[in-house]
């Protein structure tokens, strides 16, 4: 993805003061994807503006600091991608992509784990008794 240079934009966001702007996240399948984001800058009761262009310039005047520390690593010359999989679930994959993991063997699975007895799916049951 190539580089570029965001201010992203102030916004009324529940009880807080906002700023949404854009991210590149890997995905699960290693492709980098852009994903909008919220960042908390203030509670809206300390700065209760109408949420006017006028307002809106004030709030970022006065969150300036704030601002350009939330967007200065998206904003730099290489900007790094964030993964959209924390390290657990990294392992998890790991581990377990050595099984079959189609919903027939995590049945099975879970039946040996859990020790009840195993019911296959009603369409292989056959006909049912009445």
């Amino acid at each position: 993805m190539r580089p570029r240079y965001q201010q992203g934009q102030i916004c009324h966001g529940g009880s807080n003061w906002v700023l949404r702007y854009h991210e590149d996240r890997a995905g699960v399948d290693g492709r980098v994807k852009r994903v909008r984001t919220m960042s908390t800058l203030a509670p809206f009761a300390e700065h209760p503006y109408k949420g006017s262009p006028a307002d809106l310039d004030k709030l970022r005047e006065l969150f300036h600091d704030k601002i350009t520390a939330i967007l200065a690593p998206i904003n730099r010359e290489n900007p790094t991608v964030k993964a959209a999989f924390k390290l657990g679930s990294l392992s998890n994959r790991i581990i377990f992509s050595a099984w079959n993991t189609d919903s027939a063997s995590l049945r099975i699975m879970n039946c040996i784990s859990s020790r009840r007895p195993l019911r296959l799916p009603r369409h292989l049951e056959g006909p049912r008794r009445r």
